[in-house]
């Protein structure tokens, strides 16, 4: 509500911006008319996509309710170390994954995995879920785990850093400005992901 309030005050700060501009240069009635055009369909397109990422978290809310609703409440299995044979016995609600596929590629569009606390508890936070939701629906739609689907993207952004002929990053620093926390993993990954360490990937195909 207090977006909202903020948006309309901001609209009728620049339709009054409008109308002074109106008095005081002698345009054309025609431009004037076009840019409040242009201000009234950008308000609208923000109150839409606001109402519309509201509608959607609320909606996810509903189908992690009512898909735990038909869960076993006897159910206690240790779902980070046995997630395959609960993947097996429980059939996640198909909204329900297909809300949280969507957030977490809005996330990882917006390079959540660079940052170095980042992990399944976070993550699902980030993604209006929980960790065994999150877990189960990163396994059965990308066929992995937690880790190595965060750590795929980290690798990735460190080959175009590497490779991009401006670039003047020692290679020591790069596990910090990839969401690593220490070179040791950064290596780790990075060779599990390309197959060679980042010191012969450098040698053989960059510019550093």
């Amino acid at each position: 509500m207090i977006v909202l309030i903020v948006a309309f005050f901001i609209f009728l700060i620049l339709n009054q911006t409008l109308i002074s501009l109106k008095q005081r240069y002698d345009h054309p009635e025609w431009l004037f008319s076009i840019v409040e055009a242009v201000t009234i369909f950008f308000f609208l397109y923000f109150i839409f996509n606001f109402y519309t990422k509201k509608a959607k978290k609320s909606s996810l809310h509903q189908l992690i309710a009512e898909n735990r609703r038909t869960d076993n409440p006897s159910d206690n299995l240790d779902i980070e170390n046995n997630l395959p044979d609960y993947i097996s016995q429980k059939n996640l609600n198909h909204d329900l994954k297909t809300q949280i596929i969507y957030t977490i590629e809005e996330q990882i569009e917006a390079k959540v995995f660079l940052d170095p606390d980042l992990n399944l508890e976070t993550m699902a936070k980030k993604c209006d879920t929980n960790r065994a939701y999150l877990s189960r629906v990163i396994h059965e739609k990308y066929g992995m785990n937690f880790n190595n689907f965060i750590n795929q993207f980290r690798i990735k952004e460190a080959e175009n850093i590497i490779c991009n002929p401006s670039n003047d990053i020692p290679l020591k620093a790069l596990p910090q400005k990839t969401g690593f926390k220490c070179y040791a993993r950064f290596h780790e990954a990075f060779k599990k992901q390309t197959g060679t360490t980042p010191t012969i990937f450098v040698k053989n195909n960059c510019f550093l």
